[in-house]
């Protein structure tokens, strides 16, 4: 039974005008939206069918008009028609699934549908009560507002943002991120990575080795998470950003409507593609899912088998997924890793991932004055560069980055290296570390727009994870990280390392550096309460952790470099 017969009217009118009477689509939809008999739905779009199906839209049978939505909703029993057709004009459908206000709904699309995630549909829904009772929510839809990335030629990004191929790929890297949500204060660590997920590491001359970088973006509600991930779909073609609560592992894959028989595609199916051509996928709330497991052989083996009644079919799901989340107590705990998952986010799990990277809340005044600030600028229209972020993130694709002599055994003692730091802080490190770690130094040296890696780029690399693990494992890092501390850090730079930390002198190490920063403070009366009280503040024990901090945050703006084993030099002394 059909609960809102004006809504099947609706749809009957639309498809009388357009099917029987030729008139032009969009014309009618402009019409029938002035005259609220369509609306406009913000909807998440979960699955379609492979291809498009063929019906016939709208018939005459015995001097009387049938349409489809009649046939499909079961008002007329179609076997039971026995008069000649006299007209049948035909139409391409597409056929899925899509949530709106947390509803499932089953569709019909007589517009083409590209993309998967958050649109914006014109149609009318119908409401079938069934024979138990329920209510079946139909969606008819008539036109989709499909998301276009502008197109800008890589030359003009190029001579604006002043990238260079090979050029200094801290100096690139800043450029990009400053292009991309920039109201959002103090995250570059999760911009950057979100950033490596949709350039990927490919292509590789094995076509099995996984060139998507997978990652989860962990913090509390309010740290920026959802809009980072939808500032990304907004800068990409084939982006799709899923609520964990509306939809499911299956359904994010392939599942068999047992309505439609027929097995529907999800987005990380729909947006398979090539190391040029793939897409993202986004799970907002990823603490929500119930069978995380069933995503694995999506995540690394990128090949997924679906057996639904009659059918069978091998799904390839080339795509980057990023999981965004809060930790299990909505706070980060440092004390026990596997604390802050759900409990059916194991080990095995969890490896499939190529990064996990934790955000903190704005912390200190500075960070706040630039929160601030940040927001009112959003307010009078700052946003992403999405054109420009797309160009880059296009040809970045396309570079192939060689290692370069001797890099091979130096990416072996960094691995080392790193081993020992996961180890360090109880962070569990297995081989498909080693492999993630490999795909993201050519991720990397792809989304700064290198074509050569060598031993300086690794460093820039393991510097960057080095600080991940950092801010994971030490929630005092984590919350300097999100904050500036850019008087400090001059402060060190130009009370010591100017002076002390040259080519020169053979630069400086951080017990040195410590030794100096911390000298400089009990020379000035008041100054060692002034220090004992900044690091109480921060909550950290040591002089040395947050000078390490400094130097990380002076390195990666360019202003020092290294000058030899665990030696760092002011730029200007080159």
């Amino acid at each position: 039974m059909i609960i809102n017969a004006d809504a099947l009217s609706a749809v009957n009118e639309y498809l009388e005008r357009v099917f029987l009477n030729n008139e032009q689509s969009d014309v009618v939809i402009k019409d029938m939206l002035q005259q609220n008999k369509l609306g406009k739905y913000e909807i998440i779009l979960l699955t379609k069918v492979p291809y498009q199906k063929r019906v016939v839209a709208v018939k005459q049978v015995g001097g009387n008009t049938i349409t489809f939505a009649e046939i499909f909703t079961g008002l007329i029993d179609d076997k039971k028609l026995k008069d000649t057709v006299t007209i049948a004009n035909l139409a391409d459908i597409d056929i899925g699934k899509l949530v709106l206000n947390n509803v499932l709904y089953r569709y019909v699309s007589f517009t083409p549908i590209n993309v998967v995630g958050r649109i914006t549909v014109i149609g009318v829904e119908i409401n079938l009560q069934t024979k138990k009772g329920f209510v079946e929510p139909i969606m008819f839809i008539f036109n989709v507002e499909q998301r276009t990335v502008p197109l800008v030629e890589i030359d003009y990004v190029f001579k604006s943002l002043d990238l260079t191929v090979d050029g200094e790929p801290r100096r690139n890297l800043k450029a990009i991120l400053g292009i991309y949500a920039p109201h959002i204060v103090g995250q570059d660590h999760a911009k950057t990575a979100m950033l490596i997920s949709s350039v990927g590491s490919g292509p590789y001359d094995n076509e099995d080795v996984r060139y998507t970088i997978n990652g989860i973006v962990i913090g509390e509600a309010s740290t920026g998470k959802t809009q980072l991930g939808n500032e990304l779909c907004r800068s990409l073609p084939r982006c799709a950003l899923i609520d964990a609560t509306a939809s499911t592992e299956t359904t994010m894959i392939a599942a068999y409507d047992t309505s439609l028989k027929e097995i529907t595609l999800g987005p990380l199916a729909l947006l398979d593609g090539d190391a040029y051509e793939f897409g993202v996928v986004v799970i907002n709330e990823a603490q929500n899912l119930k069978e995380p497991d069933k995503l694995r052989p999506a995540l690394e083996e990128q090949v997924v088998s679906v057996h639904k009644g009659a059918q069978h079919i091998d799904v390839r799901t080339r795509t980057s997924v990023i999981l965004l989340m809060n930790p299990t107590m909505n706070t980060w705990d440092v004390s026990n890793f596997m604390s802050n998952f759900p409990k059916k986010f194991d080990v095995p799990f969890l490896s499939r991932f190529d990064y996990i990277i934790v955000v903190y809340p704005p912390h200190g005044e500075e960070e706040i004055t630039e929160v601030s600030r940040a927001i009112r600028e959003r307010h009078r229209g700052l946003k992403t560069d999405y054109g420009a972020l797309w160009a880059i993130i296009r040809y970045a694709r396309t570079l192939n980055p060689t290692e370069q002599s001797g890099v091979e055994k130096y990416i072996d003692d960094k691995i080392v290296e790193l081993y020992n730091k996961y180890k360090e802080r109880e962070i569990p490190f297995l081989p498909r570390t080693i492999e993630a770690l490999l795909r993201m130094t050519r991720a990397f040296a792809k989304l700064t727009l290198q074509t050569k890696i060598t031993p300086e780029f690794v460093d820039f690399v393991v510097d960057n994870i080095i600080d991940w693990i950092n801010i994971m494992s030490n929630p005092a890092l984590g919350m300097i990280a999100v904050g500036s501390d850019k008087k400090n850090a001059m402060f060190l730079l130009e009370k010591v390392m100017k002076m002390d930390c040259t080519k020169e002198t053979g630069g400086c190490d951080l017990a040195s550096l410590s030794r100096k920063f911390e000298e400089l403070f009990n020379q000035t009366p008041g100054g060692e309460e002034q220090l004992q009280k900044l690091l109480d503040r921060k909550g950290l024990a040591s002089v040395n952790t947050y000078v390490e901090f400094l130097i990380h945050n002076l390195y990666n703006e360019g202003f020092i470099y290294k000058c030899g084993i665990d030696k760092y030099c002011v730029v200007n002394s080159r």
